[in-house]
Formats: C-alpha cells, sequence, structure tokens
C-alpha cells in the first residue's frame, strides 16, 4: 500500500464527498485506513474536525 496520498486520490475523495459517501466507503474504495482520509479532508478544507464529524455523522 502506497504511503502517501497522490494527487488523482485527493480528486477521487473529493468525487465520493460530493457523492455523500462516508468516510468508511471512501476508505474502502481507495485501500485506506479512515483516519488517512479523516486527516486528508482535515489538512486539504477548510472544515474544522468537529464540523466533519456532523457531515459524516
Amino acid at each position: 500500500m502506497a504511503i502517501h496520498l497522490n494527487f488523482d486520490n485527493r480528486l477521487d475523495i473529493e468525487k465520493y464527498l460530493k457523492n455523500n459517501y462516508s468516510l468508511s466507503e471512501i476508505a474502502r474504495e481507495l485501500n485506506r485506513h479512515k483516519s488517512t482520509i479523516s486527516r486528508e479532508i482535515i489538512l486539504r478544507s477548510n472544515l474544522s474536525k468537529k464540523r466533519l464529524k456532523i457531515i459524516m455523522s
């Protein structure tokens, strides 16, 4: 498994979020741990951790 997410992975995350996929579903699609996905979303967006939890629940 790759160590870092590449640009295509980030585009996929964006696409999945727009299609209302859960963190678990995105992680499964990209073969990554859901904490990796949540960290990436927080790092690359203006969402806070608290707001992300509300959106993803």
